[in-house]
C-alpha cells in the first residue's frame, strides 16, 4: 500500500482591536480544543502560527494555553511559523519595519519555545521578490 503524508498548517489570528467577546469565542471554540485534539494524535506533525496579536492577547487572558502548547511542542512534531508579528502586509512597509516584525516574531518564539522559526507566514499572500533580502536578513 502507497504511504500518504499529511501536511497540516495553521494560521490562527485575530486582528489588533478585535472584540475581547470574538478573541474569547474563538479560543473556547476553536484554539484550545484544537491543541486538545492533537494531544490524542501524537503522531501527526503540524506547522502553527500565530499573530502577535493573538499572542498578546492569550498571554493575558489565557496563559495556559501555552501549557498546552508546550505539552504538544515537546516531542519536536510542532514547528512555529514566523512572520510579522502584527500582520502587516510585508512589502507595502518600509525594510526596516519588516525586518523588526519578523525579528520580533522569531525572538517570541525563541524565547517562548525554545525553537527558531524556519518560514515566514505571508499576510494576505502577498509576495513580492523584494521580501527575500528582507527575510535573509531576519534569518528566516
Amino acid at each position: 500500500m502507497k504511504k500518504l503524508k499529511l501536511l497540516l498548517g495553521l494560521h490562527n489570528h485575530q486582528p489588533v482591536g478585535n472584540f475581547d467577546y470574538v478573541f474569547e469565542w474563538a479560543y473556547k471554540d476553536c484554539y484550545f480544543p484544537f491543541l486538545e485534539v492533537m494531544e490524542d494524535y501524537p503522531d501527526i506533525p503540524v506547522t502553527l502560527h500565530y499573530s502577535g496579536s493573538l499572542i498578546d492577547w492569550l498571554e493575558e487572558n489565557h496563559p495556559e494555553f501555552f501549557e498546552k502548547l508546550t505539552a504538544v511542542q515537546k516531542n519536536g512534531r510542532v514547528e512555529f511559523m514566523g512572520g510579522g508579528y502584527y500582520e502587516p502586509i510585508l512589502p507595502m512597509i518600509p525594510e526596516w519595519d519588516r525586518i523588526g516584525q519578523m525579528n520580533m516574531m522569531s525572538d517570541y518564539i525563541k524565547k517562548r519555545f525554545s525553537v527558531n522559526p524556519r518560514g515566514i507566514w505571508l499576510t494576505e499572500r502577498v509576495w513580492e521578490q523584494g521580501l527575500v533580502s528582507s527575510m535573509g536578513k531576519a534569518g528566516v
